[in-house]
């Protein structure tokens, strides 16, 4: 597996256990009967930390055990199959772009349309690590 595969690994890894914490704890509120925005947006805060520094540490930790393969630069397949993931996830972020502007313009609640957002973005990122993974092991 080459180190950059492994970063996709590690970035689908992050993806999943912190942002889906976070949605499915937003989502197990949103059914109670009040949802306490203030403290809503502090855990956006505190996952968006956690997820930063823990694909930083994760991506410290590989780059520590293969060093000669963190090194390589990019050839043309890894920057095919980034090409190839990007386009996809792409148009998923500009539908679901629409999805929020209507949801906008319809008067849906401001914190709800954030969080929509928010989804969509990360559903597009997991779309975008999925494909380059897909694209590794396909062999581009």
């Amino acid at each position: 597996m080459s180190f950059r595969e492994k970063l996709y690994w590690a970035r689908l890894f992050v993806i999943v256990l912190c942002w889906g914490y976070y949605f499915v704890s937003l989502g197990l509120a949103a059914q109670g009967a009040a949802l306490d925005v203030p403290a809503y947006q502090g855990l956006f805060f505190k996952i968006a930390m956690l997820s930063v520094f823990l694909f930083l540490g994760v991506t410290a930790t590989l780059a520590a055990y293969d060093r000669k393969s963190a090194r390589q630069n990019e050839d043309e397949r890894d920057r095919a199959i980034e090409q190839h993931s990007a386009r996809i996830s792409y148009y998923v972020l500009i539908v679901g772009c629409f999805l929020v502007l209507s949801l906008l313009f319809s008067g849906f609640d401001g914190f709800m349309t954030f969080n929509v957002l928010l989804a969509v973005v990360v559903i597009a990122e997991l779309i975008r690590a999925s494909l380059n993974l897909v694209g590794y092991r396909r062999g581009y």
